[in-house]
C-alpha cells in the first residue's frame, strides 16, 4: 500500500468485521453459500480449525472485500488468499475455477508476493510465532500443511495469472 500510495483497507472492529461480511452475504448470497459449503466440506473433520478458519479468515476477508467495493483500494488479505486458506489438500484448477468465474465480474489487479522457502522459514522464526500454532501442534502435521501451501500457491498463482491482471513481487 504505501508503494502505491492507495489507502489500504482497515476493519476497525469485531463489530464493523461482523456488519461489513454479513452485508455481502446478503449482497452475493449464492457466492457466499458456495464459499460456505466449500469451508464446511473440506474442514468439517476439524471443528477447531473449522471455527478457526471462518471467524479469523473469512469474516475478515468478507468485511475487507465489502469495504473495498467503496473504491480503488488495496486489499491485502482477500478472495485470493481465502481461496488458499479454505483447502485442507492439494487443489486442482477445476477445484477454484467456480470462484476465479465469479470474481472475474470485477476488474482485479492481484499483486502476487512470492518468497522462497529458505525466505519464509526464516521470516517464521524470526517472528517466533507459528501460522496455526494453537490448531495444528504436531510438526509433522504442520509440515506437511506448509507443502500443500507451497502447491496450492502455485495452482492458485496460475489461475490468476491466466485470469487477471497482475504484478509479481519478489520478496526475498
Amino acid at each position: 500500500a504505501q508503494k502505491t500510495g492507495m489507502p489500504e483497507i482497515e476493519i476497525a472492529n469485531t463489530n464493523e468485521r461482523l456488519i461489513l461480511a454479513a452485508r455481502f452475504a446478503f449482497s452475493h448470497p449464492w457466492f457466499f453459500i458456495s464459499l460456505m459449503t466449500i469451508l464446511m466440506k473440506e474442514n468439517y473433520k476439524n471443528f477447531k480449525l473449522l471455527k478457526h478458519k471462518l471467524l479469523t479468515i473469512v469474516l475478515e476477508i468478507l468485511a475487507r472485500e465489502q469495504k473495498a467495493q467503496i473504491g480503488t483500494v488495496i486489499v491485502e488479505t482477500g478472495f485470493f488468499q481465502l481461496l488458499l486458506s479454505l483447502y485442507e489438500r492439494k487443489i486442482q484448477s477445476a477445484d477454484i475455477a467456480p470462484a476465479v468465474r465469479w470474481l472475474k465480474r470485477w476488474p482485479y489487479t492481484v499483486q502476487i508476493v512470492a518468497a522462497s522457502r529458505e525466505v519464509r522459514a526464516r521470516r517464521l522464526e524470526e517472528r517466533g510465532r507459528i501460522p496455526r500454532g494453537g490448531v495444528v501442534t504436531e510438526s509433522e502435521e504442520r509440515a506437511l500443511w506448509f507443502s500443500l501451501l507451497e502447491h496450492n500457491f502455485e495452482v492458485i498463482s496460475e489461475m490468476i495469472k491466466k485470469n487477471f491482471k497482475y504484478e509479481l513481487i519478489q520478496n526475498n
